[in-house]
């Protein structure tokens, strides 16, 4: 598993948030708080995906081989093919156990390790139609698309994403081959066939709420109104992307908060980001909300049912770059709040408000991705957290450290 460099972080009073993760090393390890894109893997899980390799296991052409499920270092049910021969070569085949649709992108992956053989020995699986060429002969696929990640150990990951020709079962061909002079071995796991763009593998199926976990673990956070990009991660499309979390508990009682994100935002028409609002109808204005604009300033105001507004304008501009991570903090408390962008503070002022200011009779929802009244992120908010409490300027300091390396800052 990845870890953080730069600092130590500050977590002591996180009381919601979560941490992307994926994606901080290379595109195939996801963390504990971020197992991956919800998704289903269409081959039978554990043991039985190894097995399904050899049903049906068609064509020898020569090689003898020997199969068998092995335990390897860490990683259980293990498929260990070698040959016993030098000459030929040996055809491993998966199947899926959905029914493709033609016109639609699938991805077939899986790790290997080659133990032994020749440079030539391994040769990425092609892609027929409802079995080995039966009843239907030919590739059932266009659009290819090959990626081989390195893993650790000598593992490698490969993934081949295509558009599928054929409605029905496809089979997946890989093949070993020998060259009379060596013999070989190889090592599968993690095989998966998902619809659409590669992502982290899951064993089974992965929901909405397993896909992304807070960091406290008392609430669980729902990404099905969030796109993903093509390494899985979650990318807010700027239309009507948003996550929405029950926080009244957190922010009901607390005399000052403070929030903390990675942001990488693109120009958008409205502004980009909000925070925390029960703005999702007109005139139902309890709670806080922050909006970003890509004009040089940033909006922050409170309204309750009865006050009304009690926030304004930041006086000056904050620095906001247009796709680009950017670790911002707002630390919001009793007629004070104050912005530090990349660890440096940039805006201070002094409303006349509290910040907490909350119609009893409403739920304060914490909206990521979206403010009052249609205004959608385009870009990324890889991390975010609440704290119940008020970060001092050499913690913030601190925090951007620890972040700066990972996400180039």
């Amino acid at each position: 598993m990845a870890t953080e460099v730069g600092g130590n972080l500050i977590n002591d009073s996180v009381v919601f948030g979560y941490d992307t993760g994926y994606g901080v090393s290379d595109n195939t390890t996801a963390t504990r708080f971020y197992p991956g894109k919800p998704i289903s893997n269409s081959i039978n899980g554990g043991a039985d995906r190894a097995n399904a390799v050899i049903n049906p296991s068609l064509g020898s052409h020569g090689a003898s081989v020997t199969t068998e499920i092995i335990s390897y270092g860490n990683r259980k049910n293990v498929f260990r093919i070698y040959s016993t021969n030098a000459s030929g070569y040996y055809m491993v085949n998966q199947q899926s156990s959905i029914i493709n649709t033609s016109g639609n992108v699938y991805t077939y992956s899986f790790d290997y390790k080659k133990i032994k053989g020749t440079n030539s020995s391994f040769s990425p699986s092609a892609i027929y139609k409802n079995g080995y060429k039966t009843p239907d002969s030919g590739s059932a696929a266009t659009s290819l698309t090959d990626t081989i990640v390195d893993l650790e150990d000598g593992w490698k990951r490969l993934t081949r994403t295509y558009t599928s020709t054929y409605s029905g079962y496809n089979l997946y061909r890989t093949n070993l081959n020998t060259d009379n002079t060596l013999d070989f071995e190889y090592l599968f796991d993690n095989f998966m066939v998902n619809e659409g763009v590669p992502v982290p593998f899951v064993d089974s199926t992965r929901s909405n709420t397993a896909s992304l976990i807070d960091l406290r673990r008392t609430k669980d956070i729902d990404v099905s109104n969030t796109s993903f990009d093509s390494s899985g991660q979650m990318n807010f499309d700027a239309s009507d992307d948003q996550i929405v979390v029950d926080v009244d508990s957190i922010v009901r009682n607390a005399d000052t908060i403070t929030i903390e994100g990675i942001v990488n935002a693109s120009v958008n028409a409205g502004a980009p980001w909000g925070i925390l609002t029960d703005h999702t109808v007109a005139g139902d204005k309890d709670g806080f909300w922050w909006h970003y604009n890509i004009g040089g300033y940033t909006y922050f105001r409170v309204e309750d049912a009865t006050a009304g507004e009690q926030g304004t304008t930041f006086p000056g501009s904050v620095p906001f770059v247009s796709d680009v991570n950017q670790h911002v903090v707002t630390v919001v408390g009793l007629n004070h709040v104050s912005v530090y962008v990349n660890g440096e503070l940039e805006q201070s002022y002094t409303p006349n408000f509290r910040w907490n200011r909350i119609d009893s009779s409403k739920t304060a929802y914490l909206h990521i991705g979206r403010t009052f009244p249609n205004y959608y992120l385009a870009g990324e908010v890889p991390v975010f957290k609440m704290h119940n409490r008020k970060l001092t300027a050499s913690e913030i300091k601190q925090s951007y450290q620890s972040y700066k390396k990972r996400f180039n800052l």
